[in-house]
């Protein structure tokens, strides 16, 4: 698995972090393993409860101010999107840097589609490499809490 332990727990915090501070009602129910999203937020955990929105989660080890711009692969970006507009719900982006969170509702959004090719943390080998969403300038587009 490329996700560890210490991985997930950093996400659930981010995921609580986002909620708390963006004032989200619901609990935010992490979705299996290799799933397209990571998270569904819905009214309680309770089996049948509805979903309000999906969300997923990076967590990055830099400040929010070291890169002016954000890339994210382009297939977590449209399986967002995708299911964001599938089910009418919210499909928040959340990034949590050293010194702050944001996100964007990437459903909301309209895509400026600038895919590029990004070399992903296994390497730098083709099959490594993905297109990606680049994002120019994450203040103009990014609500930060």
């Amino acid at each position: 698995a490329y996700e560890t332990k210490e991985d997930r727990d950093n996400e659930q915090f981010a995921m609580d972090l986002f909620m708390a501070k963006a004032s989200i009602p619901g609990v935010a129910i992490p979705c299996p393993e290799f799933y397209e999203v990571d998270y569904m937020i819905a009214a309680s955990e309770n089996t049948g409860s509805p979903v309000t929105a999906l969300a997923e989660v990076k967590c990055r080890n830099n400040t929010s101010l070291e890169y002016p711009s954000y890339m994210i692969s382009l297939h977590k970006a449209l399986a967002l999107y995708r299911w964001g507009k599938a089910c009418g719900l919210p499909a928040y982006l959340v990034v949590r840097w050293t010194d702050s969170i944001g996100y964007l509702d990437v459903a909301a959004y309209r895509l400026p589609l600038r895919p590029i090719g990004v070399a992903t943390r296994h390497g730098r080998r083709s099959a490594d490499t993905e297109p990606g969403w680049f994002i120019t300038k994450i203040t103009d587009h990014f609500l930060f809490v």
